[in-house]
């Protein structure tokens, strides 16, 4: 039989409350806490920063030249970590089109060539 010991204290400070918990576990297999919490997400033209726990605020941030994909864009977007806890969009930065940004165009036999963060007109 396994025998398992916990005392839970309660910290109350002015922005959080810090639950900790005291155990002393003879065989138990599983004695840790643990708070529930989204997966952490990665995107590789921007950075994901913030807290991945419950009602915690998370956001992208894009490097230079891309901007988040989805309706209204721009270089940052944040999401909070729901209940259930599975992130409700999915998010990433995308290379920001600069040709269909272009007032004029290229010019009458101008071709158009996007790059990351600028355009060359051929």
């Amino acid at each position: 039989t396994s025998h398992v010991m916990a005392t839970w204290a309660t910290a109350a400070t002015a922005t959080s409350i810090l639950l900790v918990r005291h155990a002393a576990a003879y065989g138990a297999a599983d004695s840790m806490w643990s708070a529930k919490q989204c997966p952490e997400l990665y995107d590789s033209n921007g950075i994901w920063k913030g807290s991945l726990l419950v009602d915690g605020n998370y956001t992208l941030y894009c490097a230079p030249g891309f901007e988040v994909s989805g309706r209204g864009g721009g270089r940052s977007r944040s999401m909070t970590c729901p209940e259930s806890p599975i992130w409700p969009f999915k998010w990433y930065c995308k290379n920001i089109d600069d040709c269909a940004k272009l007032k004029h165009g290229c010019g009458a036999l101008g071709l158009c060539l996007d790059l990351i963060g600028s355009y060359d007109c051929n």
